[in-house]
């Protein structure tokens, strides 16, 4: 069990799609361990900020996606492996970040400045604060492992100083990648973004129906590329991807969980022709549907 330091400094939001850890590790640092399996992130504590005059937020994603919202209700898309740094540019609270994949892994550090107290000597901190949105880019090795060694230190041994060591490395780390050489960023409008986000919903809701892009855009008023682009910005890949993703998994769960014919399931995940979909089952997952399920039972013990 956490020890006194653990209830003095940390918080723990736990729930079946979400685990959050918040930490005060300093007076001008807090930092959060996130896990969700969601696509909107639950209520948790946060600290008391009301002598904060400032704050700036560090992001490093290890797994997923996720929608940062500008105040201007713009939106840009931190990807696995990216970092963003924020000056306050974007939005704030439960409503500000949408999770497309609902599986999503990742730290932050706030860089809390109070009333009356000057910034903390970060460059890259002050060039964020100029710019009129998040600076995102590539982590790199170094900083996405001094960020799973935070992630450790909270969420495992709950020491206040080792993570407040943690966050210092991150920023420290962040001194030496050049703001400047960031990635080019694409940022849509909140009505181009819920265009992909009901494109995802109609596609999913019923896996034996098929819609083509042409019918999808059409009933949205806009171009083919149009329909495309913006589902690739919010989900990370193609439509047609995306498409083949959840029925050849859903396919696998069929197989594996229930004792459905494969004719059957074939039909539920839109193939009105069992062969067809025993080719595509097989180029996915590189067994037929028949090895898929004889493997996954013989494994699961049945």
């Amino acid at each position: 069990m956490p020890g006194s330091e653990w209830k003095r400094n940390f918080e723990l939001t736990e729930g079946a799609n979400a685990r959050i850890v918040f930490g005060v590790v300093s007076d001008n640092l807090s930092v959060l361990d996130i896990d969700i399996k969601s696509n909107t992130i639950p209520d948790f504590v946060s600290g008391n900020f009301d002598d904060i005059s400032e704050i700036y937020t560090v992001n490093i994603c290890f797994e997923g996606r996720c929608e940062v919202t500008l105040k201007n209700g713009d939106c840009t898309y931190l990807s696995a492996g990216e970092f963003s740094v924020d000056a306050g540019n974007t939005g704030r609270g439960n409503s500000a970040f949408y999770y497309p994949v609902a599986d999503y892994r990742g730290v932050e550090v706030l860089v809390l400045v109070k009333n009356g107290e000057s910034l903390p000597d970060f460059k890259i901190l002050g060039e964020c604060k100029k710019s009129n949105g998040p600076l995102i880019n590539d982590a790199g090795e170094e900083l996405l492992n001094a960020s799973k060694n935070l992630s450790y230190d909270l969420t495992k041994r709950h020491m206040q100083g080792l993570c407040r060591a943690d966050a210092e490395r991150i920023l420290y780390l962040l001194e030496e990648i050049s703001s400047g050489a960031g990635k080019k960023r694409e940022y849509f409008t909140r009505s181009q973004a819920e265009i992909a986000k009901k494109t995802m919903e109609i596609i999913s809701a019923d896996l034996s129906q098929r819609h083509p892009a042409e019918q999808l855009a059409s009933q949205f008023g806009i171009s083919v590329t149009s329909l495309k682009n913006y589902f690739k910005g919010v989900y990370g890949i193609g439509y047609g991807q995306y498409q083949k993703d959840i029925r050849m998994k859903e396919a696998a769960r069929l197989l594996k969980c229930t004792r459905q014919p494969v004719g059957q399931i074939s039909e539920e995940v839109g193939f009105s022709n069992q062969s067809k979909f025993g080719k595509a089952f097989k180029d996915y997952w590189n067994l037929t549907p028949l090895e898929y399920r004889r493997r996954n039972y013989k494994e699961a013990g049945k």
